[in-house]
């Protein structure tokens, strides 16, 4: 499966060692002047998926791509194992999640492909 997901990758979603930061980001603190968690609901996803969808923004910009991949950390315990709701342990497990968009992309169809 994942290689029919990721067979047309142009290449890895990297930040080359030395890439200059940008000025278009600062290290600052700020507050939301809306309400993000709503903002999620109406668009119908949950948070997580809205933080996906951000950060896969953020990263294309900062790579200056418009299709890219990242790693996303999922709890495993949905997995279908015989009294895994019983387990003690680490049932953690990071997939690659892409995310791809062009300039007509809106922003729910994004989330609905994150």
């Amino acid at each position: 499966v994942w290689d029919e997901q990721l067979a047309d990758l142009p290449g890895p979603s990297l930040i080359a060692e030395g890439h200059p930061p940008s000025a278009h980001f600062a290290d600052a603190a700020t507050t939301a002047d809306f309400d993000v968690d709503a903002a999620a609901r109406s668009a119908g996803v949950p948070l997580s998926v809205a933080v996906h969808g951000a950060w896969a923004l953020t990263l294309g910009g900062i790579l200056h791509r418009d299709d890219v991949v990242f790693g996303s950390t999922v709890s495993g315990r949905e997995a279908d194992v015989p009294g895994i709701e019983d387990m003690v342990g680490l049932f953690i497990n990071t997939i690659p999640l892409r995310a791809r968009w062009t300039a007509t992309t809106t922003a729910r169809e994004l989330l609905a492909a994150v």
